[in-house]
């Protein structure tokens, strides 16, 4: 049998590169398609990903090495339990990524908001208004737009519970339009380039370099603030357009700006 011309190195290094290739897919799946660009820094999902391959690879090449002797009688079986144990624990590790993954990146009042699968119950994708929607999301998240209905009591009900602690509109796909549809919202909603200036003072250098780049350009520019799990982001927009042109990892907002507030103030501003 093969398994019989190997010593216990050539099963650990041979274990090892089939371990990292295995793992090399699954991040190309969970950061290519389910996370792609910098929402995987937005997400925290980065180093949650490490910790998973790192185990994954070095645990199970690390176990061949210690149990592999072909004088045992039960080195097939042994085998095939760390093999099993390690795929289980991989699938299981990628299946939650992937409940986890972002679905919506939605335009809400005055920011950019991402929305994880795991945050929107079935219950909640009955009530949304175009089946399309739901469409290929397997392949990373979609643009959506999301407005207050014109029941004045019901987006004051919203709002309210929004800033209590209860679920947003951005949760509520019912509310959801088309991203274009929203583009007057998205050029009102851009701030100055200058403002990253006061939310960025240890990374100045870095303002001054979008400021510069974007400046330069015959069209105007600004921004939108994007909000993640753990990170956000900056959106640099075209306000003529309202097209997204890039994110960057510098912060939008001051650290103790609430989520909340940031909803809280534009709404009311809106329907002043």
């Amino acid at each position: 049998m093969l398994i019989h011309s190997f010593n216990r190195y050539n099963a650990f290094f041979l274990h090892l590169l089939l371990s990292a290739v295995v793992v090399g897919i699954s991040a190309a799946i969970v950061f290519l398609c389910w996370y792609p660009g910098l929402l995987a820094y937005a997400s925290g999902v980065a180093d949650i990903f490490l910790i998973l391959a790192s185990v994954d690879v070095v645990l199970g090449p690390l176990i061949t090495l210690i149990v592999f002797n072909v004088k045992k009688k039960e080195l097939k079986r042994d085998l095939s339990i760390i093999i099993f144990v390690q795929i289980a624990a991989l699938l299981y590790g990628v299946n939650t990524l992937f409940s986890a993954r972002p679905v919506f990146i939605v335009f809400n009042a005055d920011r950019f908001d991402v929305v994880y699968a795991n945050e929107i119950s079935d219950d909640a994708k009955l009530q949304s208004k175009y089946e399309e929607l739901w469409r290929g999301l397997y392949f990373g998240p979609k643009f959506v737009g999301a407005r207050l209905p014109k029941d004045e009591q019901l987006a004051k009900k919203i709002m309210i519970d929004a800033v209590s602690g209860g679920k947003d509109i951005q949760l509520m796909p019912q509310f959801y339009v088309p991203f274009d549809e929203m583009k007057e919202e998205r050029r009102r909603a851009a701030r100055s380039l200058d403002e990253l200036k006061v939310y960025n003072k240890e990374n100045i250098l870095e303002v001054n370099n979008i400021i510069n780049q974007f400046t330069s350009k015959s069209d105007k520019f600004g921004y939108v603030p994007l909000i993640g799990k753990t990170k956000n982001l900056v959106t640099v927009v075209n306000i003529d357009t309202a097209e997204i042109i890039i994110m960057n990892k510098l912060k939008p907002l001051d650290d103790s700006y609430g989520a909340s507030a940031v909803d809280l103030q534009a709404i009311l501003k809106k329907n002043k």
